[in-house]
């Protein structure tokens, strides 16, 4: 097992603790988002399409979770790596 595949399985542990609310959101935007948004920037072009598809499916379509994003992206000043993220 190399390590993108283990970057994946993780992408994907995110997604389905969203899908199935198995984790408050509050709690996932502190213990897991940090980690996602820097797999954002992963030089691997499948890691990156499953942290959007990620994205895509929970923080763009829960009026929820998009507050919990916008507030952690504007409370972490280390998120300046992704300069459009805050266009969102």
């Amino acid at each position: 097992m190399n390590l993108s595949s283990v970057v994946v399985r993780f992408v994907y542990l995110c997604d389905g603790l969203l899908e199935t609310e198995a984790i408050d959101k509050n709690r996932f935007a502190v213990d897991f988002l940090p980690t996602l948004l820097q797999l954002g920037s992963d030089s691997v072009p499948n890691i990156r399409i499953a942290v959007a598809r990620t994205l895509r499916n929970h923080v763009t379509s829960s009026g929820e979770v998009m507050g919990i994003f916008r507030g952690f992206v504007d409370s972490n000043p280390q998120n300046d790596f992704v300069p459009d993220i805050k266009a969102y």
